[in-house]
């Protein structure tokens, strides 16, 4: 399904020891976007998807905690910052960083304005999404 997270056979692993903080793990409800990546990057976002004992997101990686750990909170604001809406909002922001890659400054990302619907709302969207998502995914196959 489009908007997923996964681990790889070839992600990098590094001692426990060098983890500075528990908040690093990754946890269920997250969302994940890379602070630093080409354009045609900008923008994409993962849902975690449960919780990742001993796996931290990389150091060019946003994580997104929502105020309250919902499974419909999460998938909505996922549905939400993967908008077109937020896109062009987020692409206002990035700041060509050398040659090639392109950065979301932290401190500008957490002034964007995400709307938020009542949650019974959220609930009807992301359910409706998901269904939308499912005859994507059908088509695919």
């Amino acid at each position: 399904m489009p908007l997923e997270f996964s681990l790889l056979d070839n992600d990098y692993y590094i001692d426990t020891q060098f983890i500075s903080s528990e908040q690093v793990y990754l946890k269920h409800n997250q969302l994940i976007t890379p602070v630093s990546t080409s354009l045609e990057h900008i923008g994409k976002f993962a849902r975690i998807d449960k919780d990742y004992d001993g796996v931290v997101a990389g150091g060019f990686i946003f994580q997104l905690t929502p105020f309250e750990s919902s499974e419909i909170i999460s998938k909505f604001l996922l549905f939400n910052l993967s908008s077109p809406l937020f896109y062009k909002q987020l692409k206002a922001i990035t700041k060509l960083s050398g040659q090639a890659l392109y950065n979301i400054p932290k401190t500008t990302l957490s002034e964007l304005l995400i709307p938020l619907a009542p949650f019974e709302e959220q609930e009807l969207i992301t359910q409706k999404v998901e269904k939308l998502f499912e005859k994507v995914n059908q088509l695919w196959k």
